[in-house]
C-alpha cells in the first residue's frame, strides 16, 4: 500500500491531558486554533493516525470521527488553515486629550502630572474625528486623559460637534475615570450624552490605596467608592478596571466587587512603563496569578448558577477566543489591533497605534492634520511595519505553543517597553498558558453554563 493513501494527523497537532479527566484528551491544531476533546474509546485510532491509517478503513469504521477530524483540519489531506483572526476595521478612537490628573497613582504609565495641565485644541479633536469618519462609520470615541472629568467642557464640545455633524454614523462615547470626581452633576452629564463609563478601582481600601493616591499621599478609595455609590443610586451602568499588582490581592478584590454588587470587572495585569519600570510592582508571579484568576472564574460561575452575576471581562475574552472562529478582542489577536482596530491621539494631535504607545516616539505615526483617514498609517516607520507584522509565528517561543492562536502573543506595547524588541515573548506567557489550559477544561466540564454566561453578558451589553 502506498504511504500516500494513508491518512495521518498533522504533525502540528498537540495533545494535552488533565489528571482530573483521565478519560479525555484535548487535541489542538495550533496554526488554525481548531480543537477537539477526544474520549478514551477513540484514543487507539487517534494514536494510529499519528503514523497513518488507510482512508477507506478509517471512513468505514470511524466515519463520524473522520468527518469531525476532516472538518477540523486535523488530517494531512486537508489544507493548512491559518485563521484570519484580524479584520482591518477601525472601531475605537482614543482621545488622550489632556495630561493632567487629580491623583498621582504610583503605577501611572503615562506619568500624568497632578492638576490641570495641557489640553487638546478642539480643532485637533475635530480633525481626528473627521479622519475616523473617513475610515469607519461605526466606532467608539473614548475620552482618556489623566482624569477626563477634570475637563467636562472639552468632552461636551466634542460630543455636541459629533451630534451636529455626524447624525448618520454610529458613534458611541466612553470615559475611563478614576471615579473621585463623580457627583450628581457629573451623573446628569453622563446621562445627557449617553456616555458609557468605566471606573478604575483596584479593590478594597487595603489594595486600592497602595497605589491609587492623591499627590499628598492620601489614598483615594473613600472618594472612588462615593462616586460608585452615586452611579449606582442614579442607575448609571458602569464597569470597573482593576490593576493587578499582587496575585494575593486578586481574591480580595473579587470578593469586594461581589459584595459591592459590581457586575462588570476587568482585571488588568500591571503594565510596566515609566513609574513602574524600576519598582517592586514589576515582579509579578505569573503562574500564581493565573491560578488565582482561574479560581475566581470558577467562583463567578458558581455565583451565576445561583442567579448572581459578575462578568470577568478578560476571562470572557479568552473564552470567546477559544469558542468563536473569529477573534473579537483586539488585544488577543495576532497581530494585535493596534493601528488596525484602534488608534490613540495625544493632546498635541500626534497619532499612536494604541493608548499604551502614547508618548513612545518610535511609534508616533505623524499628526492628525497629515492625514484624511487612518488606512495607511503603517507607512510611517519600520517600527510600525514591525508592529503590524508581529504575529505568533514570528516569535520564537510562540511558534510551537498550542495556545498561540488564543492569546495572540501578549501585549506588544508591554514587550516593547521592557525589551525594545517586538519579536520577544511576553512576560505574561506563563500566565496565558495556564489560563487557557484551565479554561479549556472548564469548557469540557461546564460547557452549557459557560455558553449561557457569555451570552448573558452579550445580551446585557446590547441593551
Amino acid at each position: 500500500m502506498s504511504t500516500n493513501s494513508l491518512i495521518r494527523l498533522k504533525d502540528s497537532i498537540k495533545i494535552i491531558m488533565n489528571d482530573k479527566y483521565p478519560d479525555v484528551r484535548l487535541y489542538i491544531e495550533p496554526n488554525s486554533g481548531y480543537w477537539l476533546f477526544i474520549e478514551r474509546e477513540h484514543w487507539k485510532i487517534m494514536d494510529k493516525l499519528i503514523h497513518g491509517v488507510d482512508k477507506e478503513t478509517l471512513m468505514k469504521n470511524y466515519g463520524n470521527l473522520f468527518n469531525i477530524l476532516s472538518t477540523s483540519r486535523f488530517l494531512n489531506d486537508s489544507a493548512d488553515v491559518y485563521l484570519n483572526v484580524l479584520k482591518d476595521k477601525f472601531g475605537l478612537l482614543i482621545l488622550h486629550f489632556a495630561d493632567g490628573c487629580n491623583l498621582s497613582c504610583k503605577y501611572c504609565f503615562v506619568n500624568a502630572p497632578s492638576g490641570r495641565h495641557n489640553i487638546m485644541d478642539i480643532s485637533i479633536a475635530i480633525k481626528a474625528i473627521e479622519n475616523m469618519v473617513n475610515t469607519s462609520d461605526n466606532f467608539s470615541i473614548e475620552f482618556n486623559a489623566g482624569e477626563p472629568f477634570l475637563y467636562t467642557g472639552f468632552i461636551e464640545k466634542v460630543i455636541e460637534y459629533v451630534k451636529k455633524h455626524y447624525t448618520g454614523e454610529n458613534i458611541r462615547f466612553y470615559v475611563q475615570t478614576n471615579g473621585t470626581l463623580i457627583t450628581r452633576k457629573i451623573v446628569n452629564f453622563i446621562k445627557k450624552y449617553e456616555i458609557k463609563v468605566g471606573v478604575s478601582i483596584d479593590g478594597p481600601a487595603e489594595v486600592h490605596d497602595k497605589f491609587r493616591i492623591f499627590p499628598n499621599g492620601q489614598g483615594s478609595f473613600v472618594h472612588v467608592v462615593k462616586g460608585i455609590n452615586i452611579l449606582k443610586d442614579n442607575k448609571v451602568p458602569f464597569g470597573v478596571l482593576s490593576v493587578i499588582t499582587d496575585p494575593d490581592d486578586l481574591r480580595k478584590s473579587f470578593d469586594f466587587f461581589v459584595k459591592k454588587d459590581i457586575r462588570y470587572v476587568k482585571f488588568n495585569i500591571l503594565f510596566q512603563r515609566t513609574r513602574t519600570e524600576n519598582s517592586n510592582t514589576s515582579r509579578i508571579n505569573q503562574l500564581k496569578l493565573a491560578k488565582a484568576h482561574c479560581e475566581i472564574f470558577r467562583e463567578a460561575l458558581n455565583l451565576y448558577r445561583n442567579g448572581k452575576y459578575i462578568f470577568l471581562s478578560n476571562v470572557i475574552a479568552m473564552l470567546k477566543n477559544i469558542i468563536l472562529p473569529e477573534k473579537t478582542y483586539m488585544c488577543m489577536k495576532s497581530p494585535c489591533g493596534a493601528a488596525r482596530n484602534q488608534i490613540s491621539i495625544d493632546w498635541k494631535g500626534f497619532i499612536y497605534p494604541c493608548h499604551r504607545f502614547v508618548g513612545v516616539k518610535e511609534f508616533s505615526m505623524g499628526h492628525v492634520k497629515d492625514y484624511n483617514d487612518y488606512k495607511n498609517l503603517y507607512l510611517g516607520s519600520q517600527q510600525l511595519r514591525d508592529l503590524l507584522n508581529r504575529n505568533v509565528d514570528r516569535i520564537d517561543k510562540c511558534k510551537k505553543c498550542p495556545f498561540k492562536n488564543f492569546c495572540g502573543g501578549g501585549c506588544a506595547a508591554a514587550v516593547w517597553a521592557k525589551t525594545q524588541d517586538l519579536y520577544r515573548e511576553s512576560d505574561t506567557c506563563e500566565y496565558y498558558k495556564y489560563m487557557f489550559e484551565c479554561l479549556f477544561w472548564e469548557i469540557y466540564k461546564n460547557r452549557n453554563i459557560i455558553l449561557n454566561y457569555i451570552n448573558h453578558q452579550n445580551q446585557k451589553e446590547a441593551k
